[in-house]
């Protein structure tokens, strides 16, 4: 008789059998791994200096030691004078050049709500940027000590626009307002940390020109007296 063929399934691995070989590797390469991680993403550790510069900044000495100065003289609309619409050279486009379509367009109208402030720079619109400072001076808060730099802005496109008599009038208006300071630490710091330097040449300027004219008007008197008495004389 003959024997029946038994079939014997094959060997089958146990899948929670760990080869020896790779167990030898696998914590090296776990390392490796863990390291590669951490490169990948690094920790953030936030000190208390970093979240101290991250925080609002403080505020620094000199606003610290800012004294309260109220200046309503400074927004009053009696401080301005007009600025006129013409100037020299609209003088020398009507004389020499008769027909008005013939002249060149010129915008000396002042008008600046059309335009933000870095257009109006760009397009050296000084008589805007006179009016400007001069609409946005008599609607600001008198404690708001930047006030002193839109009169900065004003006064330096007047003399700019070669209006140095509206300059100078509107300066000493400035100065009056400023010398006037009862609390002499306020003063001190107005004239030192808030005032621009340019603005004090300015005035230096405007009351050395008056003097100076003055003085001429004098001169002026004492010789025509002097000639008026020689006519007499003879």
């Amino acid at each position: 008789s003959t024997t029946p063929n038994v079939y014997i399934e094959p060997e089958v691995p146990d899948p929670f059998l760990i080869d020896s070989h790779a167990s030898d590797e696998e914590p090296e390469a776990h390392a490796k791994r863990k390291q590669e991680l951490s490169v990948a993403t690094p920790t953030q550790s936030f000190s208390q200096q970093d979240l101290i510069k991250n925080g609002p900044p403080s505020p620094t000495q000199s606003e610290e030691d800012a004294p309260e100065i109220y200046l309503p003289g400074l927004v009053l609309p009696t401080m301005f004078l007009l600025i006129p619409n013409t100037d020299l050279l609209t003088t020398l486009l009507n004389k020499y050049i008769h027909l008005p379509e013939r002249r060149p367009m010129r915008d000396i109208s002042g008008e600046w709500q059309k335009n933000n402030f870095h257009t109006l720079v760009l397009t050296n619109s000084l008589r805007a940027l006179a009016m400007m400072a001069r609409d946005r001076l008599v609607t600001t808060d008198p404690e708001d000590l930047a006030l002193v730099s839109g009169w900065y802005l004003r006064l330096a496109c007047l003399s700019r626009l070669r209006l140095f008599n509206q300059t100078s009038v509107e300066c000493s208006n400035l100065f009056s307002v400023l010398n006037a300071v009862e609390t002499p630490e306020a003063k001190s710091w107005l004239f030192e940390k808030l005032l621009p330097f340019e603005l004090e040449v300015m005035y230096a300027k405007s009351w050395l020109f008056e003097k100076l004219l003055l003085f001429e008007l004098d001169v002026v008197y004492v010789r025509l007296k002097y000639w008026l008495r020689n006519q007499t004389q003879r």
